[in-house]
């Protein structure tokens, strides 16, 4: 049994690296605005920073859940946290690719990797969604905002090569990604708040 103290660390830990992404990318975007208005889609290095460093918190807040929910007994939700990590992971390191120059072969190298990395990202979601301590509308939400997602990685498998659009709605997607982690985060605190009243402690 893990002491009262414990248990409000690892709520206060995930809770942080659940809402840090969110804050670093609506930071990114008033700061290092886009520029979608090219023929191929702008972005600062530093934009891309920020998003990494919001990343870092991402990647450390999945291998967290992914170990409580193995010691919880869920061993599908743990593999599909891991697998989110390691699918987000790759496209975050991808984003790089396309900060220094703007062409149609840096976008199609891009594309290439960021599509693979959503071929682990949509079973992910599958073995999350055995995680019955996150709400039901919490698991669907996840499913709800990797739709935009799905529909890039259809249009890039069958050749549709306007990157502007598919970087509009790659952004809606994993825009929606960082709301359905604020649900998480949400859904740990509610979680937590509920154990304590339930132990006394």
């Amino acid at each position: 049994m893990k002491s009262s103290k414990q248990r409000k660390y690892l709520m206060i830990a995930l809770v942080i690296c659940f809402v840090m992404p969110a804050v670093a990318q609506v930071m990114a975007f008033f700061t290092y605005t886009p520029d979608f208005n090219a023929e191929f889609p702008v972005y600062s290095p530093d934009f891309v920073l920020f998003l990494e460093f919001g990343m870092a918190f991402l990647l450390l807040g999945l291998t967290i859940i992914g170990m409580k929910a193995e010691g919880e007994g869920y061993i599908l939700a743990a593999g599909g946290f891991t697998a989110q990590a390691i699918s987000l992971g790759l496209a975050g390191a991808a984003l790089f690719e396309i900060t220094t120059v703007s062409n149609r072969e840096t976008y199609e190298k891009f594309y290439y990797i960021t599509v693979t990395s959503n071929f682990l990202y949509f079973p992910s979601l599958l073995l999350i969604a055995t995680y019955d301590k996150f709400k039901v509308w919490v698991r669907a939400s996840g499913f709800i905002a990797s739709l935009p997602l799905l529909l890039s990685t259809i249009l890039f498998v069958f050749k549709y090569r306007n990157y502007t659009v598919l970087e509009e709605i790659s952004s809606l997607g994993y825009t929606l990604i960082m709301i359905t982690q604020l649900f998480w985060a949400g859904n740990v605190y509610v979680n937590y708040r509920n154990e304590v009243k339930e132990s006394g402690s």
